[in-house]
């Protein structure tokens, strides 16, 4: 009985210190899961939409620069 709580110990240790934290809750599971990362990932992905909508609104710009220089 002591062989097989030994091996059920090193087997959960194996699983446990392989798993990676992550701040996608998709991704993370009930173990890997961070908050810390989870705030990374937030501002990451609003730094990445700001980007977008600057660039979206540049292009609007122009496009509609172009509209009035051809007269439409």
């Amino acid at each position: 009985m002591k062989i097989f709580q030994l091996i059920v110990a090193i087997a959960a240790l194996q699983f446990f210190s392989a798993c990676e934290t992550t701040g996608n809750p998709n991704e993370g599971g009930l173990f890997g899961w961070s908050e810390t990362k989870a705030i990374q990932r937030q501002s990451e992905l609003q730094n990445k939409l700001q980007k977008t909508e600057g660039s979206t609104a540049r292009q609007s710009t122009a496009a509609e620069r172009r509209r009035q220089m051809l007269g439409e």
